[in-house]
């Protein structure tokens, strides 16, 4: 049943859905985040592209390495990467609201639903990359453009995450999603943008909680080893898996409540938009 919710409430829900759901979520962030690991364990190994990547002194340097071999390997992995969250968190998402509507889960259901909108979730990954990369820049420049950029950036990322559920659960596509996204912002924008940020300070907390393993496996002698390769990559799938999860879950509490307090949004309504 769907409800409005304090923001205490929404992490309480959140991670109370996490748990009784873990299998499925556990299967759809393997199935999504899986191939990545695959692709990571057949490619150099961290140590190699580290060190390619710190022989790159200087700017004519830094453009060799990007296209270089390692360079290219590591940008079309970060692109799949970003690429795979949309994927997954969009799937996540329709998981979450099924349990919150039907308390099950039909994976099919998920991945079907994600296939109809994959050029919507296309675009938005490309506006992701774009929300990435600004925010980067605007930490590395000086002040003031550190502000405009970073807070851009930042702004754009969570606007998209809002349009990816817009995109999903009420089947808007491209540019109509994101207006559609602005126009459910506007209505709480200072509580939308706080509950954001305690949202991807958890994520990011989490992430990294659950990479420290990954210290002691980097630094060990034998890292080139496959095993240790495999190590560093489950180590990754699990931590990637676990912090998409719950901002996804979180974020879709979010969206849900914001249709509540705004629009004219029961059960029946949400069952016919998630095509359950």
């Amino acid at each position: 049943m769907i409800r409005t919710r304090t923001i205490g409430n929404l992490f309480y829900e959140t991670f109370s859905i996490f748990t009784k759901c873990l299998y499925s979520f556990g299967v759809i962030a393997i199935c999504v985040f899986g191939p990545l690991s695959l692709i990571s364990i057949l490619g150099p190994s961290q140590e190699s592209l580290q060190t390619s990547l710190n022989q790159a002194q200087t700017a004519s340097e830094m453009l060799a390495y990007l296209f270089s071999g390692y360079g290219l390997y590591t940008i079309g992995l970060s692109i799949l990467t970003i690429f795979a969250i949309t994927v997954g968190f969009s799937a996540l998402s329709i998981a979450a609201v099924q349990y919150i509507n039907d308390k099950e889960i039909n994976l099919e259901t998920c991945f079907k639903q994600v296939s109809w909108r994959l050029l919507s979730i296309i675009l938005m990954t490309g506006i992701l990359i774009i929300s990435v990369i600004t925010t980067m820049f605007g930490f590395l420049l000086f002040i003031p453009t550190i502000g405009l950029l970073a807070a851009f950036g930042i702004g754009v990322f969570f606007l998209t995450l809002i349009s990816l559920l817009v995109t999903v659960h009420e089947g808007e596509k491209y540019f109509a999603a994101i207006k559609r996204g602005f126009k459910l912002v506007e209505n709480t924008l200072l509580r939308v943008a706080g509950t954001m940020i305690l949202i991807t300070i958890i994520g990011v907390f989490t992430k990294i909680i659950l990479d420290l393993p990954k210290l002691f496996i980097i630094s060990s002698v034998n890292n080139e080893i496959i095993l240790y390769k495999i190590l560093f990559e489950a180590v990754g799938l699990i931590s990637i898996s676990t912090s998409v999860t719950i901002m996804s879950i979180s974020v879709t509490l979010m969206y849900l409540d914001m249709r509540i307090r705004f629009e004219e949004f029961d059960d029946n309504k949400l069952s016919n938009q998630t095509r359950i």
